[in-house]
């Protein structure tokens, strides 16, 4: 989600990274 600063996110489903 919007913690996800690093490879993959942790929070919440994966982001545009």
């Amino acid at each position: 989600g919007f913690e996800a600063a690093t490879l993959f996110d942790f929070i919440s489903p994966p982001t545009a990274h």
